[in-house]
């Protein structure tokens, strides 16, 4: 992250994360208060709130 913010980079993409795959939380998060989830039953991007994971199972 630090290397793509010198580099001028206004986004950083971790990939995708799994509910219930402890696998991948590494991933969450660089910065809880920078990520977003795409919920696809609305089309939509939202902030990342603690339990919005486990709404949209």
């Amino acid at each position: 992250i630090e290397y793509a913010h010198a580099e001028g980079k206004q986004w950083y993409y971790p990939g995708y994360i799994v509910q219930g795959y402890p696998k991948f939380d590494y991933k969450l998060f660089a910065d809880k208060n920078a990520a977003e989830l795409y919920i696809p039953e609305q089309n939509m991007w939202c902030r990342y709130v603690e339990g919005l994971m486990e709404k949209y199972k």
